[in-house]
């Protein structure tokens, strides 16, 4: 908007005191009160011939700083002559302007209220730098599917696992007590910590991950030392600022950077007492004012797939009505000693073939890793190789094994649950002989398949069959197949978190393998009056996979800041622990952790919108709001899982009876979602007859049938499973079964 002046009420004259020329610009009035103050427009003279000046300042009687010939011409005027603050085409002309502007502003506010504008945006694995022009939340656009054939040392088909987005904002540091070495050093508020050392050389430092190319700048009110240093992926250490006592320090990060440390210490000096106040590291070589850590996460517990030998047809994680979901073309199956393997009554020189069933499968793109990462070809009729698989449409899974894997010799056919300790991992030989393979004479005996080295030894050779995994080296994996579905399906995918920008740099890290909200069980310490998670020494404090982050502890559902994350005692770099002092732990909570695997899975770009204008950041809160109604966030996970009363076992009916123990016995439970689960193997029952009766709130509303898998002495068939809406469960089948495997899901609509 251009400046507007105010009217002075008819236009009152006062005369110039002298005469002045046409570059004079101090000019004296008789009475300057007539004019406006301390600046102004006034007109000298009349007519067509007038002079309009601007004037800046007012001093007594004399105005100052005039521009001549603000409006008109500048010329010589004598003692006397007339001077008002008359109206002026500069008036009029700047009412124009400003109504025209304020005009396209309503307009311009009218557009940016009717149609929200935003801006796309690709967040690439690893670490980046995002400027926002205004604070608001990242939508989520898709992340797509990929699978790596035994990625980087890890042997399987591995998919886009569990992926995430970190943002820090702000302040790259967070408040010192999530800082480590504090020793002598005593924290008065989060971002104010003292140190009075007793010895040389104590030292506070923290790790900040950091984007290549970037300048980094860290400031502190403090009276010690300071400094900034910058290591590779191999903690070597590029370049240090080298310890400074000024307020502030710069340092360049080059291509090769994986982060640098904060370092504040007394150096030399064993006396005295040192203060480090409101610490900030800012992207830049301007300092900038303090401001605590901003930092925000979208994570998701799913895993996403596409054909691992083009990548196409990916699988598809996307946002829709303020929910995620999973478009899912892939189905990743572990062959374990879960299924129910069989002997599928084909035998040939030097190898055997057992089946199992899995549900529906594209008759194309399928593939079979085993457990030492080499892939298995699909058969090309006839069979013909030890090492050979079929996955039919009818969900028939067939595959032959070598009986040197296995251990089987040709004259030797193998029972069912001793093809699922193969599964497991355990190959037979005659313990009688110390010979491969066992051809039914001798004695049973087993051993991991990665440690035929110590198959003398008891504490891995079995003289009876096993129920369990075997104990083998690192480099195996269980079998792992993925097939492309027949179906496609819609999945709801649990998340948790919600990724907010803020206005300026922001610090973004798109990563996979993280691991919401895993229970944790913490050791205490005696000796250190401490309590410990996922500590190796402590066993039992021990989190499922092996992490190389701790994000967060979770007292109940809250973020618990008292426990402190450091590396754990012997256990690499990049293994990391939690502890609390006593006094901070409560025995009576529950104790959950956010971490990252130390595992490594394929990293996918991002891709989303940020909002750029009021009504794309009002539609961003209405779908917020709509997301925590609505959507399965971990939170609400969870508490399903606490709430739900776990799996229930039903009376079985007309003779049917569980399978072998050694099988997941009948059950069946509902989810948070409201989708009963159906599990379990049975045998020995009545044709077209109820197996089991389900309660009430596990019925459907309507018939629903299932095809399940049955096993006969010759193979395997499909039976019809039918849930009726007063609960009853009926199989039929065409041919007595060896046993039946449930497994089904329906939704619960009573």
């Amino acid at each position: 908007m251009q400046k507007m002046y105010p009217a002075v009420v008819n236009s009152p004259k006062t005369e110039l005191v002298g005469a002045i020329t046409d570059s004079n610009t101090e000019i004296e009035v008789a009475d300057v009160s007539v004019l406006l103050q301390p600046e102004g427009l006034a007109v000298i003279g009349n007519g067509e011939g007038a002079e309009t000046i601007q004037y800046t300042e007012v001093d007594g009687n004399i105005l100052k700083g005039c521009i001549r010939g603000f409006q008109g011409t500048a010329k010589p005027w004598g003692a006397g002559t007339r001077l008002a603050r008359n109206f002026t085409a500069y008036d009029h002309d700047t009412f124009k302007a400003n109504i025209e502007q304020h005009d396209a502003s309503i307009v311009a506010l009218e557009d940016r209220l009717n149609t929200a504008d935003t801006d796309d945006v690709v967040l690439q694995p690893g670490l980046q730098v995002i400027n926002a022009a205004k604070d608001t939340r990242f939508k989520l656009g898709q992340i797509t599917g990929k699978t790596e054939i035994n990625y980087e040392g890890r042997i399987g088909l591995i998919g886009v696992e569990n992926p995430y987005v970190i943002n820090t904002a702000g302040n790259l540091l967070p408040p010192f007590y999530e800082w480590g070495n504090l020793t002598e050093t005593v924290l008065i508020e989060p971002y104010e910590a003292v140190m009075s050392p007793t010895v040389a050389n104590r030292v506070m430092s923290f790790k900040v991950p950091i984007a290549p190319g970037e300048v980094y700048t860290l400031s502190a009110e403090h009276n010690g030392n300071i400094a900034l240093s910058i290591f590779d992926h191999n903690d070597g250490e590029i370049s240090s600022s080298g310890y400074q006592q000024t307020s502030s320090v710069t340092v360049q990060a080059d291509a090769n950077v994986a982060y640098l440390r904060v370092y504040f210490s007394n150096l030399a000096a064993t006396t005295g007492t040192f203060s480090f106040k409101n610490p900030i590291l800012i992207i830049g070589t301007e300092p900038q004012p303090f401001m605590p850590q901003h930092k925000s996460m979208l994570a998701f517990d799913t895993e996403l797939h596409a054909n691992p030998s083009d990548g196409t047809e990916p699988d598809i994680l996307f946002e829709q009505n303020g929910e995620y979901k999973k478009l899912a073309k892939w189905k990743k199956v572990v062959l374990d000693g879960s299924h129910g393997w069989l002997y599928s009554g084909a035998s040939y020189p030097g190898y055997k073939r057992v089946s199992a069933f899995f549900y529906g499968a594209a008759n194309t793109s399928q593939t079979l890793m085993k457990y030492n990462g080499t892939t298995v070809p699909r058969f090309v009729t006839p069979w013909g190789d030890a090492e050979e698989f079929n996955l039919a449409s009818n969900g028939e899974f067939l595959l032959t094994i070598s009986n040197t894997d296995s251990g089987w010799g040709d004259a030797y056919t193998p029972t069912q649950y001793e093809i699922k300790a193969y599964f497991m991992g355990w190959k037979m030989w005659d313990g009688a002989t110390k010979a491969n393979p066992y051809n039914g004479i001798g004695t049973k005996n087993w051993y991991p398949v990665t440690r035929i080295a110590d198959a003398y030894d008891v504490q891995y050779n079995r003289t009876t069959l096993p129920t369990d995994q075997a104990p083998n080296k690192d480099g195996y994996a269980p079998y792992q197949l993925l097939y492309r579905l027949a179906k496609e399906t819609i999945e709801p995918v649990v998340t948790e978190g919600s990724l907010l920008l803020s206005e300026g740099d922001n610090m973004v890290e798109v990563g996979t393998g993280i691991v919401l909200r895993e229970r944790a069980n913490p050791y205490y310490h005696a000796s250190q009056n401490r309590y410990y998670i996922n500590n190796l020494n402590f066993g039992t404090s021990l989190l499922n996979f092996k992490s190389s982050s701790i994000i967060a502890v979770y007292k109940d559902s809250t973020d618990d800041a008292t426990w402190h994350v450091d590396a754990t005692p012997g256990g690499g770099a990049n293994l990391v622990q939690a502890y609390a002092d006593t006094w901070n732990y409560d025995q009576a909570a529950s104790y959950s952790v956010t971490y990252t695997k130390l595992d490594k899975s394929p990293i996918q770009p991002i891709s989303g919108s940020l909002a750029a204008n009021e009504k794309a950041q009002i539609s961003d809160l209405t779908v917020g709001v709509a997301e925590a109604l609505q959507r399965v966030s971990v939170v609400e996970q969870k508490k399903a899982e606490k709430d739900a009363p776990g799996w229930l076992s039903p009376t079985l009916l007309n003779g049917w009876t569980n399978a072998d123990t050694s099988y997941t016995q009948v059950g069946y439970t509902k989810d948070g979602a409201g989708v009963v689960h159906l599990r379990g193997m049975i045998t020995g029952g009545v044709n077209n007859a109820t197996v089991a009766r389900l309660p009430r709130t596990y019925r459907p509303s309507k018939y629903t049938r299932k095809s399940v898998p049955v096993a006969l002495a010759g193979g395997i068939e499909s039976a019809i499973l039918v849930i009726t809406p007063t609960g009853e469960m009926e199989i039929t089948y065409q041919n007595t079964p060896i046993w039946v495997e449930i497994d089904v899901s329906f939704l619960a609509e009573q």
